[in-house]
């Protein structure tokens, strides 16, 4: 893993859920998926990240 990686998922990791979009609470899967990718674009980060050991990490 590159710095720049460790420093986005430390980011990441650091960001309260509902900074994405709103309140958090009940949603269907689509929805789900919808407000994944709006908190990536609005990070400038990909939905998924995979480290060298194979781990998949996702934003929000």
């Amino acid at each position: 893993m590159t710095r720049r990686h460790l420093y986005l998922v430390s980011i990441l990791l650091t960001l309260p859920f509902s900074s994405c979009s709103g309140e958090p609470g009940a949603f269907t899967e689509d929805q789900a998926v919808a407000r994944q990718k709006e908190c990536s674009q609005s990070l400038g980060t990909p939905v998924e990240i995979t480290n060298s050991i194979g781990e998949k990490f996702t934003t929000c």
